[in-house]
């Protein structure tokens, strides 16, 4: 699964790369053209972590620590409190959301709307998955299609979506936009 993950993660960071160069080329202006760049910028570490196994580092890390420290059986002490934390993040970041929601009058903002915050659900889903709490973990990894997969494969989709989505937008606008000043140099004359 790894190397699928990362393999799709290398994919949706082309996607951005590609929505980039389009609104570079496009005349859609720098910050569009840094918000793809962010996007591919993420999802380049997310490759770097997924191959060179941060999680599974940074997870056996605190284990080791907690156990050097003698605490490791009360871990879920300290691990309910992160986990409502990170729950706590999940709700701010949905209200965030839906605050900052830019409405459907411009679908290349929508577009980068969606792989925003596709790219920004995989900060809780990491703390989730690296703090490891036996409740959460169950929901994450249980099962035969886990849900932890679901998600991880979801953002992914809805990020790279949205940018190549994105690039079909401002193309649309750009012809739109040149046969306008076609048909007004035509008056003109």
């Amino acid at each position: 699964m790894t190397i699928f993950a990362a393999f799709l993660y290398v994919l949706i960071a082309a996607c951005a790369l590609f929505a980039a160069h389009n609104a570079g080329r496009l005349g859609m202006g720098n910050p569009d053209r840094m918000t793809w760049l962010v996007v591919a910028a993420a999802f380049g570490i997310f490759v770097v972590l997924r191959l060179a196994g941060v999680e599974e580092i940074l997870r056996d890390h605190l284990r080791e620590m907690l156990r050097s420290g003698g605490v490791y059986d009360e871990r879920r002490d300290i691990q309910r409190p992160l986990a409502a934390i990170a729950f706590v993040v999940i709700g701010a970041m949905g209200w965030l959301a839906l605050r900052s929601w830019p409405g459907m009058r411009s679908r290349s903002r929508l577009c980068k709307w969606i792989a925003c915050w596709a790219t920004a659900g995989f900060v809780p889903l990491y703390i989730l998955r690296i703090l490891s709490l036996h409740a959460v973990d169950v929901l994450l990894y249980r099962g035969p299609v886990r849900l932890n997969w679901v998600l991880d494969g979801a953002l992914s989709l809805f990020a790279g979506g949205a940018a190549l989505a994105y690039v079909v937008f401002i193309r649309q606008g750009a012809r739109r936009r040149q046969a306008q000043e076609g048909r007004e140099r035509g008056y003109k004359r």
